[in-house]
């Protein structure tokens, strides 16, 4: 009985703890590509390579290609992947978000100056904005000027907390929301 209870407290704190996950972005607007690294522990678990597009996000593992379709309305999602990704995106917990950056015009340190300073105020609108509406414990920005070389260089560094029960709970609703949609176009047809 006690190895059952002992089982059952183990299986609870694993189920309803929170894992620390840490995301570091990389993305470069001139080049239209981005890094994304994902850390559990300190242990590097996964890196991918990305690139927007107008409706679509193009990530590119070493040799599979998924895409994610980006829209407000969760029933204008098609794949369940694609609906669970916004759900989890929906109930992450951001624990700190930190913004760097790096701007330069080679020939005008006067307009790399101003591009850098407009660039911190909207770094400053923006993470006042996300700080609104999801519950961001610690954030911090600095983009610098780079007087040397043509540059626009975004980085970002955030902790994010989800628990295993939440992943499973969104996975659930993923596969009802497709299958309510699903219902809905067959239902329409006859």
């Amino acid at each position: 009985m006690r190895i059952f209870l002992i089982l059952l407290i183990i299986f609870n704190l694993i189920l309803f703890l929170p894992f620390v996950f840490k995301c570091k972005v990389n993305f470069d607007f001139s080049e239209n590509k981005g890094f994304l690294s994902i850390f559990f522990f300190n242990l590097n678990v996964s890196l991918f390579k990305f690139r927007f597009y107008i409706n679509k996000i193009f990530l590119k593992d070493k040799n599979k290609r998924i895409s994610f379709i980006y829209y407000s309305d969760l029933t204008n999602q098609n794949k369940i992947r694609e609906i669970f990704f916004l759900l989890i995106l929906n109930n992450l917990n951001i624990k700190n978000l930190r913004f760097m950056g790096k701007v330069g015009i080679k020939e005008n340190a006067f307009l790399s100056s101003m591009l850098s300073s407009m660039l911190n105020i909207s770094s400053s609108i923006g993470g006042g904005i996300i700080c609104e509406k999801k519950e961001v414990k610690k954030f911090s920005f600095a983009i610098f000027p780079d007087y040397f070389e043509n540059n626009f260089l975004i980085c970002f560094t955030t902790s994010i907390s989800i628990n295993i029960f939440t992943i499973l709970y969104c996975f659930l609703m993923a596969i009802i929301i497709k299958l309510k949609k699903g219902e809905k176009e067959y239902g329409s047809n006859k």
